[in-house]
Formats: structure tokens, sequence, C-alpha cells
């Protein structure tokens, strides 16, 4: 319905993994970053944490599945603080996700006839700390507040 939208690579990846927490279960959200490359984690629970860990990698590599616990501890080891705990963890490659970052953007308009595209089927974003379904949410908030009022469906397409 409304053409074809290939990914566009942005020259960066992701790692994330789900890890134990830190014992210090007070330490909240940790952001680390240098040298173009970021480490975080997130709590999840009293147990758990989601790591993401970001970095450059332009040519878009295919890593073997079976390395990936190697090559995110290789890639930020630089790193000090608790990443060496939470890396230190890492020793199973099915333990890590890796990602080459690509967003989606559809050209305007975003509405055929009464039709209308919101969230990632409109502009998908990174895999960044449910960046995506904050947009999501963010455009269905719009288009409630606009569809609700007393303009005809021709002027909200405007």
């Amino acid at each position: 319905m409304f053409g074809r939208c290939d990914p566009i690579y942005t020259g960066q990846a992701i790692w994330r993994a789900t890890l134990e927490r830190h014992p210090d279960s007070t330490v909240p959200k940790i952001m680390y970053a240098g040298a173009g490359k970021m480490f975080g984690v997130v709590p999840i629970d009293q147990d758990r944490v989601y790591l993401m860990a970001g970095m450059p990698d332009p040519e878009k590599p295919r890593y073997p599945a079976d390395a990936f616990h190697d090559l995110i501890r290789l890639n930020f080891s630089e790193f000090g603080g608790l990443a060496p705990f939470y890396l230190d963890q890492i020793t199973d490659p099915g333990q890590v996700a890796y990602t080459a970052i690509e967003i989606v953007v559809q050209a305007p308009p975003w509405y055929r006839g009464r039709v209308f595209l919101i969230g990632d089927a409109a502009h998908a974003s990174p895999p960044y700390l449910a960046q995506g379904a904050a947009m999501a949410i963010e455009d269905a908030i719009v288009l409630g507040e606009l569809i609700s009022g007393d303009g005809t469906l021709a002027e909200i397409q405007q």
C-alpha cells in the first residue's frame, strides 16, 4: 500500500545480553561512554540486568554466532567500573545477541485514504531501550488527538 521501504544501515552495531545483577542491588542504571562506544546496564528485576553495548561497525560484518561471547568481551574490554563484572559473566555465545543497526523511514505521507502508519511501520528506530515503543505510543496519542478533534479527515491528513 505504501511501497517498498528498505532498511538503511547506520554504521553502528549493538551487543545485548541478560545477566545476573551485581550483588549491590542498589546500583541503578549504568551508562559508560568512550572512544565512540557505549556500554550500559539497566536493571530488569532484583536479580537480572539488561546489558547493551554499542560500537561503530561500518562494514556491517557477519560475525560467527559461536564467537559472540568472545567478541563482546574483546570489543568492550577497555571499560572499567562494573563493566568487567558483567563481561566476565558472558561465557557462552548463546547469551549474546548482536545486531547491525538499521533504521527504516517510510517516505511521507504516512497515510493513504483512511489508513495511517504509526510506530515502526512509519519510522523503525534502533533497538535502544524501547525507543521504538515510546515513539509508537507518542504517534498513537497524536493520531488520537487529531481524529478526536473537530477536523475532517482531509484536514487531519494535512
